[in-house]
């Protein structure tokens, strides 16, 4: 697909992607800075790249592509919970408060991604009663998700068994 469609950054990133499943990150930045030389505003390239580049101990390049996918998409909790993330792991505890405050400001209390980057803050801070309504307040979604998740793996698992090998997979 690449040699037809050399600028087709989609097929990079999937590139990309296959190579860190296999723990080639030097490979795989690699490939994501060539689907960033295609579209260099694709904040999903910069995520993937900030990632590979975290498990490479690249941290200041990493924390990089994350503030510029945050520029790019403001609203995203997901990256703001990828840089709170990173930000926390390095103990950089100053850069870490100002990304909260900012993922505050654009994101939805309501978002998954954000209760968690606050539960994660009130802990770091001590305030472990915060921490504690939140998480409680939060749990039963989470609970519930693993509940199904696991259902779905015994109910995959037996259909796999009954030799219902296609319906393991739906």
């Amino acid at each position: 697909l690449l040699k037809l469609e050399p600028n087709n950054f989609k097929a990079w990133n999937e590139l990309g992607k296959a190579y860190r499943e296999l723990n080639k990150n030097a490979e795989a930045a690699a490939i994501f800075k060539k689907s960033l030389n295609i579209d260099s505003n694709n904040t999903r390239t910069l995520q993937l790249l900030a990632g590979t580049l975290h498990s490479l101990g690249n941290i200041d390049p990493a924390l990089k592509c994350l503030e510029k996918a945050l520029q790019l998409k403001p609203e995203s909790s997901k990256i703001h919970q990828d840089y709170c993330s990173i930000l926390e792991q390095t103990h950089r505890k100053e850069k870490y408060r100002f990304a909260v405050s900012a993922a505050r400001k654009h994101c939805s209390a309501e978002d998954p991604h954000m209760q968690m980057i606050e539960a994660r803050y009130y802990i770091n801070e001590g305030e472990l009663a915060a921490a504690s309504k939140l998480l409680t307040a939060i749990a039963p979604d989470l609970l519930e998700n693993t509940a199904q998740i696991s259902r779905a793996e015994s109910l995959g698992k037996i259909a796999d068994k009954l030799g219902q090998h296609e319906a393991a997979f739906i």
